[in-house]
Parts: C-alpha cells; structure tokens; sequence
C-alpha cells in the first residue's frame, strides 16, 4: 500500500527532518568516497546489473524486532536519495575480512545479478577525517563522567540520577558524559 508523503509529513515532521539530515550527510559522504576512491561514476545496487559497480549507503538492519541483533544475513544497505533512497540486501559471503554495524556509511564493490541480493566483493571504509592542525582549546577541560543505571533495585525513582544531576548543576562540567549499562 502505498504511503501519502502529505499525509505523513504533516503527522512525523521531526522523522522527516531527521531522515533528511541523514541524507544530506550521506551525499555529503558519497562525494568524499567519490574523491578518495577516484570513482567516475557510482552504481545504483538496486538495479539488476552484469558488470561490477562501486555504490555508496548507510548499513541497516532489516529485522523486524528491535530484539533480534544485526546478523550477516539481515545487513542492507541503503542509498541516498539519488538512488531512490533503495534497500537492497548484502550478500557478504564473498568478501573475507569486514566489520559492519547499522548507521555504518560505507562504498561497496560488487553486482547486483538477481535484482534483489547485491553481492559485495569488496568493502570501502569511510575517509578518515583531517586532524586539526593547532588545538584550539586554550584552557583546560573539566570533565564529568557517570555510569548507570540511574535508579536502585527497588524502585525507579531516579535518585541517583537527580542527585547527580543537582551536582552537575552545581559545579557545570565542561563536558558531561553519561554511560548507561
């Protein structure tokens, strides 16, 4: 059933604004790879195609319970807006060495031979970004870092969280960094 783009976007505008902003960074992404491999054109992975291709997508997971953990076999990847913004399954079987997780931007060698399946001889890692030449930092930094859970064994009350919270009120950190485990 097809899905009103009106409809939607006047019901999800932050979804939209947010899958946009991950478009906008994943063309961004496309033209970097594009330098730095010295590619002269990118392939669509959707479209049935003979010859080996290099295309450009963001790695998701095509479970449909948010229990069921990212596998080799659930791995999509998914391209920008140029490219129709497909899905299309990765079949890694091929390629020997690989680390992916969802969210992952990353070029990819392969083909798509059966309309569905791309297979993917090759994995691309995005570029590394320069290092700053000079800090620009002139002060030292404070820094505030807490572990949770947040809330006791028998209650979820928060306390602790608020309390930690009250402090950092207190005495602002420059940086405050929660963990949650």
């Amino acid at each position: 059933v097809p899905v009103c783009c009106c409809c939607f976007a006047s019901k999800h505008p932050l979804v939209l604004l947010h899958w946009a902003a991950l478009d906008d960074w994943l063309s961004e992404l496309e033209i970097e790879f594009a330098e730095r491999l010295q590619l002269p054109d990118r392939g669509h992975p959707g479209v049935t195609s003979q010859t080996e291709m290099t295309t450009v997508g963001r790695i998701c997971c095509d479970c449909e319970s948010e229990r069921v953990r990212a596998n080799v076999s659930s791995l999509v990847l998914e391209t920008s807006r140029e490219f129709a913004a497909c899905r299309v399954s990765l079949n890694l079987k091929s390629v020997s060495d690989f680390s992916l997780f969802p969210g992952q931007i990353v070029a990819l060698d392969g083909m798509n031979t059966v309309g569905h399946e791309f297979t993917v001889s090759k994995v691309h890692q995005p570029p590394t970004p320069p290092l700053p030449s000079e800090s620009r930092i002139d002060e030292p930094l404070s820094l505030a870092i807490a572990a949770g859970p947040f809330s006791v064994d028998d209650n979820l009350s928060y306390k602790p969280l608020e309390e930690l919270m009250s402090k950092v009120a207190d005495e602002p950190p420059d940086v405050l960094l929660l963990v949650l485990i």
